[in-house]
């Protein structure tokens, strides 16, 4: 089966960031310092994560259809906002830095 993971491609050999929390034991607490700094400023761009890797947060929201319409709403409760930002952000394919 082929994987399907969306976001800007690039010369990584990981296929998403939950591909690279696999791969190192230490890196839910990147996951979650992304999610927390996307959710402060959405404009929030290239963000590190892991070791020698980046994510752009604006276009992993951007490339994720339901996250793109979460985070705008309005009447959408943080909690939401921020399953649905952790999605896309573990969908998103880094980029080696």
């Amino acid at each position: 089966m082929r994987s399907t993971s969306r976001g800007s491609s690039g010369s990584s050999p990981l296929s998403s960031a939950k591909m690279l929390l696999r791969s190192t034991p230490a890196r839910p607490a990147d996951v979650n310092a992304a999610v927390d700094a996307y959710m402060a400023d959405a404009g929030t761009g290239v963000f590190p994560i892991g070791d020698g890797y980046s994510l752009d947060l604006g276009n992993a929201i951007d490339a994720h259809p339901f996250a793109h319409a979460v985070v705008r709403d309005p009447a959408a409760v943080a909690a939401v906002k921020r399953t649905a930002v952790r999605t896309a952000i573990l969908l998103v394919r880094p980029q080696k830095r």
